[in-house]
């Protein structure tokens, strides 16, 4: 039996808007928490959320793996790019001073 998550797939795949918008509307709550907890700022995790459903729109084939846990796969997405934008914003003495505490 195909669930809705690999129905999704199949149809993003095909270029489907309307199915990105039900993966949307399926999983960015998670989505976007996960990446206010990691960033602490509203504004940084709308702008992760857009970006993880942008990529999976422009590579779907990246979703094909993991068609049965999207929700898990974009989270963790989400998850990855709120790491990235926390280290970014830390200073060479911040991460030089870490060693030493």
């Amino acid at each position: 039996m195909v669930g809705w998550q690999q129905r999704i797939v199949v149809r993003i795949l095909h270029g489907e808007s309307g199915a990105l918008a039900e993966l949307y509307d399926r999983v960015a709550g998670r989505v976007y928490r996960i990446a206010v907890m990691m960033t602490g700022s509203i504004t940084a995790a709308e702008q992760i959320t857009e970006a993880v459903f942008l990529e999976a729109w422009r590579h779907p084939e990246s979703l094909v793996s993991h068609q049965n846990q999207l929700e898990d796969y974009l989270s963790h997405q989400a998850c990855q790019q709120g790491a990235l934008r926390r280290t970014r914003h830390i200073t060479p003495d911040a991460w030089a001073s870490y060693g030493n505490s």
